[in-house]
């Protein structure tokens, strides 16, 4: 296995994910071809950007994230961090808002920051594998491995079929110089996602 510097595109972050969801959101396509969100999360998130649930704070900001969300997903990071300020400042406890103000500070490169916000997203949702691996990437750019190595065994703990955290965990042994170890992670991360599309 190459050494690789770089994050491949197979461990970017899913935008919109939510730090506690084991399986990634399904989408459907809607008119024009756009995605529409079919989570239960989805559905609340619109009926408050409406005003038909929560007080006024968290109403505004369920608004800030969801902007945040639609920024994000344009690619637009640096937009998409003001939206998640916003919404912090208007519910500081919001772990969506901390994980994805994360995600999109490590598409900025602002690694640091993706930690620093990460580690209080997991404050928040000390269970989540999605929050252990972001950061996990965020450490893997600050090219601290043995930290990263610790999130994503933590996140592997979590969620056994985790097929990206095996992909991320191959990529650490190979930048550690454990070429077999990470040959034997990137075939787990192979048979996971095999076995996935087969359900």
């Amino acid at each position: 296995m190459e050494h690789v510097q770089a994050v491949p595109k197979i461990l970017s972050l899913a935008p919109g994910a939510k730090p506690w969801q084991r399986e990634p959101q399904r989408r459907e396509p809607r008119q024009g071809g756009r995605l529409m969100d079919l989570t239960i999360g989805g559905v609340l998130l619109a009926l408050v950007a409406v005003g038909l649930a929560g007080g006024s704070g968290i109403r505004a900001a369920r608004r800030h994230c969801m902007l945040g969300e639609h920024h994000f997903n344009k690619q637009e990071y640096a937009e998409a961090v003001e939206e998640f300020s916003v919404s912090l400042a208007h519910h500081p406890q919001c772990v969506d808002a901390y994980f994805n103000r994360g995600a999109a500070y490590i598409h900025l490169g602002h690694f640091q920051e993706a930690v620093d916000d990460l580690d209080r997203a997991l404050e928040l949702a000390p269970r989540s594998p999605k929050v252990l691996f972001n950061r996990c990437i965020a450490f893997m750019k600050l090219m601290q491995l043995d930290r990263a190595l610790t999130d994503i065994d933590h996140a592997l703990i979590r969620d056994p079929h985790f097929a990206r955290a095996y992909l991320a965990r191959a990529l650490i042994q190979d930048q550690l110089g454990n070429q077999q170890r990470a040959q034997e992670e990137y075939a787990r991360a192979v048979q996971l996602e095999a076995a996935l599309r087969r359900q």
